[in-house]
């Protein structure tokens, strides 16, 4: 018998290998997207749910971590880890106070 699969119409236009591997970052970068938005809904529900142990266990693993790292690559961890809280912290709070900023002033036209 033949291997050979029989040629079939495809519903998708044919791809050059550039294509195909756009295609394949991009659906890999799609699936990456979602799996940490579940990780991050089931930690926020975790989080919620039962705050001291979520505590206790981020205290262990920044205690595993500390312990692993060098010193200077910790301290570089930790300002960057502080300066990515601040971000969100601020973004956070921009978007609450949002509703209280006052209107814009309208330019009248010259």
């Amino acid at each position: 018998m033949n291997a050979r699969q029989p040629n079939r119409p495809s519903a998708l236009p044919p791809m050059n290998g550039t294509q195909h591997l756009r295609r394949s970052v991009r659906d890999l970068l799609d699936a990456i997207g979602e799996t940490a938005d579940d990780i991050d809904l089931q930690l926020r529900a975790r989080m919620h749910a039962q705050p001291y142990l979520t505590m206790a266990v981020a205290a262990g693993a920044g205690y595993l971590v500390a312990r692993a790292v060098p010193g200077r690559l910790a301290a570089s961890l930790i300002g960057l880890g502080g300066r990515l809280a601040g971000a969100v912290l601020v973004r956070e709070l921009a978007m609450r106070l949002a509703p209280f900023a006052p209107p814009e002033a309208e330019e009248a036209p010259a």
